[in-house]
């Protein structure tokens, strides 16, 4: 027992262990992946595959954090951009509401966001809630084709507009969409818009007082198809704020209405009535606006021949150019004028106007080739004992009285649409 011990005692101070040596091991760390792996590409890189995203796909991108917003304006604000967008159209009707994009760079191809009234954010999720006013569930659009031209045999050959929707959900409607609104607006550098609103929506008194307060915004459609008071109406025309151009499409107004419409002096460019019954020459006179179309009155020959007298007795308009849609088709010029005339070959050149020339009406025909079919221009160069020049043009039912510029080379004739499109596109 003793020599036992003595033995265990010996071995454990003279003998070394056959241990087992574990080596360390540190394990690697897996790295996380990065929630934009785009955004590890060089600048240049990143640039270049944002310019290639659809509208769509770049708001969707611009929404994620502040700084791919940034990213986003600062490839929109590269100067090959600079006039690559059309005006995007807002339209408030009375079941839905939508923002409408177009870019150069897709023709023929229309970007949008619609909201449904009938449908609310029930699901409340949210991840996919969008500057804290509407919720987009899914960012894959829905693609339809429509025939924007009708019916036009003109037009039969001509390719559907493609529509890619994306909807959206938003208990704050009508406003739930301006927050979108403002926030494409300044990716894409505030390109013109177009602001259309149906006075027939049940929310149409309450948005022309939201953007009343609102800075201008280039362009309003304002229309309606059934009976409305006079004094809503009235209320939406002195509400809006259009700073390029107005365009009024209301139908069935009531026998006695009036508007004084001197209210638009605000519009720089144009002003566009439809049907004007309620128009007078005399609303005329005082308007600011450089470019006046009124369809749908009750003006008829007599009326304009009033304003080419009055010009050519020294009165000079603020405006440049009034069309005026007559109820007959074809119009005859030469019933303007009982007096002599000089017929030139070419009504485009100024070089056919003699300054000093005793006749002071100047005769011109011309064709203008438009798709599938001509158009025959018939009209006078109207010279003034001051020298002043007006034109007045003829096209099928409409009539353009032009004041001419001394600081133009060659005359200019009205490019209105409705001088090109057919009218499903233009009223």
């Amino acid at each position: 027992m003793i020599f036992s011990n003595l033995t265990s005692v010996f071995w454990r101070c003279w003998c070394s262990p056959n241990l087992k040596v574990v080596p360390e091991t540190r394990e690697t760390p897996i790295p996380k992946p990065e929630k934009f792996p785009l955004l590890t590409l060089r600048e240049e890189l990143v640039d270049n595959v944002l310019e290639f995203m659809t509208p769509l796909e770049l708001i969707s991108f611009s929404l994620c954090s502040k700084s791919t917003k940034q990213l986003a304006k600062a490839v929109r604000n590269q100067p090959k951009f600079k006039k690559d967008c059309k005006s995007f159209k807002v339209s408030f009707c009375p079941l839905f509401q939508r923002i409408v994009m177009e870019i150069k760079g897709f023709p023929n191809t229309h970007w949008q966001f619609l909201q449904d009234y009938g449908e609310t954010d029930r699901i409340r999720d949210p991840k996919t809630r969008v500057l804290n006013s509407i919720s987009i569930r899914n960012w894959k659009p829905k693609k339809q084709k429509a025939n924007l031209y009708g019916s036009s045999p003109e037009y039969s050959d001509h390719e559907p507009a493609v529509f890619y929707s994306i909807e959206t959900f938003s208990d704050y409607f009508p406003f739930g969409m301006n927050k979108l609104l403002d926030h494409i607006n300044d990716v894409y550098n505030f390109p013109n818009r177009v602001m259309s609103v149906n006075l027939n929506s049940s929310y149409a008194d309450r948005l022309m007082a939201f953007y009343k307060d609102k800075d201008p915004l280039e362009y309003w459609v304002l229309e309606c198809t059934g009976l409305l008071s006079d004094i809503l109406i009235k209320s939406a025309f002195d509400k809006q704020n259009a700073s390029k151009g107005l365009f009024l499409r209301c139908e069935n107004l009531s026998r006695t209405f009036r508007f004084d419409l001197e209210s638009f002096n605000n519009v720089k460019e144009n002003l566009d009535i439809y049907f004007a019954k309620w128009v007078k020459i005399e609303d005329i006179f005082n308007l600011k606006t450089e470019r006046i179309a009124i369809f749908g009155s009750k003006l008829e020959d007599g009326d304009l021949r009033l304003l080419i007298n009055k010009w050519r007795e020294g009165w000079n308009p603020e405006w440049k150019q009034f069309l005026l849609e007559y109820n007959q088709y074809k119009v005859n010029p030469d019933r303007y004028f009982d007096e002599d005339c000089v017929e030139i070959t070419n009504g485009r050149h100024k070089s056919f106007i003699v300054e000093d020339s005793p006749v002071k009406l100047f005769k011109f025909k011309e064709q203008k080739q438009l798709r599938n079919r001509n158009d025959t221009v018939y009209g006078y160069h109207i010279l003034r004992d001051d020298g002043g020049i007006a034109t007045l043009q003829i096209e099928r039912s409409f009539g353009v009285f032009i004041i001419q510029s001394k600081n133009e080379s060659c005359f200019q004739f009205s490019s209105h649409r409705c001088l090109f499109e057919p009218r499903v596109m233009w009223q």
